[in-house]
């Protein structure tokens, strides 16, 4: 099955997973599909009989970026998604294609990421006594904002105000007739919805590990 013939393939499967092709150079591409769908277009490869060559796995900080590499007549193909560290799961390839059995366990072993549907998550590469829950590639889980700016940062998408005026520089204001606040974001929703639009869109969100539900980053 050639290069062509794949993305076909999935584009006629997979479509709305799919979010982007790369060619890094001749022969070799990547394809960036959402997490729900990864697993599904590993296993439409592997039914049409393009070879698994390995997976591998990156520790983002914040999530984990997986490829499934795929020989297609000579041309590799790689899979890539990306799992949060906060869901921390994913569903094993093994069942379909039993020479990711022993990859999986590997990727288990050093970053602690479990592979939902595994038949057996025995340790293959750390000894038996090696603690449990002691993964020697894990990350802590932290973003690319340094900790002196993780405050700023996140009021700054949760509130449009990155700092809230003191009591001093209220009456200060006052004293130049001028109104307590200044017309920030925070004081108007239209405007506070309208930024958060824009961060959403930008993706800055995502990039530096703001949790929309919580109302602050995933980590501090």
């Amino acid at each position: 099955m050639i290069f062509d013939d794949i993305v076909r393939l999935l584009e006629q499967e997979l479509k709305d997973y799919i979010l982007g092709l790369q060619k890094m150079r001749t022969r070799r591409y990547i394809i960036d599909i959402k997490r729900p769908g990864a697993i599904k277009a590993a296993k439409l490869l592997a039914e049409k009989d393009v070879r698994l060559i390995t997976i591998s796995c990156v520790d983002n900080g914040l999530d984990f970026e997986l490829l499934y590499h795929f020989d297609a007549d000579g041309t590799i193909v790689s899979i890539r998604t990306f799992v949060p560290k906060d869901i921390n799961e994913i569903e094993s390839l093994a069942s379909v294609l039993p020479g990711a059995n022993w990859i999986e366990r590997e990727i288990h072993d050093l970053f602690g990421l479990k592979f939902n549907g595994h038949p057996d998550f025995r340790r293959i590469i750390l000894p038996y006594e090696w603690p449990e829950g002691n993964y020697p590639l894990r990350k802590p889980m932290e973003g690319i904002v340094p900790k002196q700016h993780r405050k700023v940062v996140s009021d700054l998408i949760a509130t449009g105000q990155p700092i809230p005026f003191t009591s001093m520089a209220i009456k200060r204001r006052a004293r130049v007739d001028l109104p307590p606040e200044l017309p920030v974001a925070s004081l108007r929703e239209d405007y506070l919805k309208e930024v958060q639009e824009l961060i959403k869109k930008t993706g800055f969100d995502k990039k530096v590990g703001f949790d929309w539900e919580k109302g602050g980053l995933k980590y501090r």
